[in-house]
């Protein structure tokens, strides 16, 4: 039994009349990327996933009870943050355990890391994985398949004889080219050149260098961030690799950025945008901070960038 269901929740119409719109003409979903690279991750380490997003799925209810009375998975894995996403979450756990009571459910995502105890005592999964999953994942996966238990795997958080746990921390990957590129075809027919209802998004470093009091970064897993520079980057040719395989796949030329500040180094960011010009690629939208900005990185974008936040 090597196979994971990882859910992306947060659409459902009890909590929303209509779906979300955006400034698109044709509205397209942001991919759940965290289970991607999640995804990717264990199956780069022999595990068979499954990725299910309610965003997308207008019968993800039945679909998620048929996948789980249809198969045997070590867990079901749903990436949590505030909002509908949490009250879905909720909703969803509730139906896995019906489905099936002895089925291991783990939540991941920011508002799991921020707030481990009361999540496990109001909304009850079985386990909660805090602050970035990747490693954690296949170690939990592995614990699982051979019936091993919890208490060497760090940055997880459970109940054991009515007491929260909290194993110790995990120090995140510094180097982020360690890490394959993502599997989109883990979407299957979902990843596509006409990108409905996904755009590509691809996230080519994780945090941000400078300090607001109002991030969340100051909430996750403080002693393990301390020891790790604050924001951490794929090299250029590691982001572009992902960049021609997508193109290669779907012979698109079109991509978005989604990272918190894509501007924090300029060589980094020149080498990319030099790569997009001379191939005729395109960035639809991209974020950073503005103080990064200078002549030579706008005069990059000119042509190249659609928008910029």
């Amino acid at each position: 039994m090597t196979k994971i269901l990882l859910i992306n929740p947060g659409h459902d119409n009890s909590h929303e009349k209509n779906k979300h719109t955006s400034y698109r003409k044709i509205h397209r979903d942001p991919p759940p990327i965290g289970l991607l690279y999640v995804g990717t991750y264990l199956k780069k380490n022999g595990f068979d996933v499954t990725i299910i997003d309610t965003h997308i799925e207008d019968n993800y209810k039945q679909l998620i009870k048929s996948l789980i009375q249809q198969n045997e998975y070590l867990f079901v894995g749903l990436s949590v943050i505030i909002g509908k996403f949490l009250k879905n979450a909720g909703e969803l756990t509730d139906l896995l355990k019906e489905i099936k009571p002895d089925l291991t459910v783990v939540w991941g995502g920011i508002m799991a890391s921020i707030m481990p105890d009361e999540l496990l005592k109001e909304y009850k999964p079985d386990i909660i994985v805090r602050y970035e999953c990747e490693k954690t994942s296949v170690e939990l996966a592995t614990a699982l398949l051979n019936n091993h238990g919890l208490e060497k795997i760090n940055g997880i958080s459970f109940i054991e004889k009515k007491k929260i746990i909290h194993n110790p921390g995990r120090k995140p990957q510094v180097d982020l080219d360690q890490y394959h590129i993502p599997n989109w075809e883990l979407f299957g027919n979902k990843f596509n050149v006409n990108q409905i209802p996904y755009y590509f998004l691809i996230m080519s470093s994780r945090g941000c260098p400078f300090n607001c009091s109002f991030c969340y970064k100051h909430s996750v897993d403080v002693d393990q961030r301390k020891h790790i520079p604050p924001w951490r980057y794929r090299t250029a040719n590691h982001v572009l690799e992902e960049v021609q395989y997508i193109h290669k796949k779907t012979r698109t030329r079109v991509f978005t950025f989604g990272d918190d500040n894509f501007f924090a180094n300029k060589k980094r960011v020149i080498e990319i945008l030099k790569y997009f010009r001379r191939n005729n690629f395109y960035i639809e939208e991209c974020i950073g901070h503005i103080n990064c900005l200078d002549d030579e990185i706008i005069n990059e974008m000119s042509g190249v960038v659609q928008k910029f936040d």
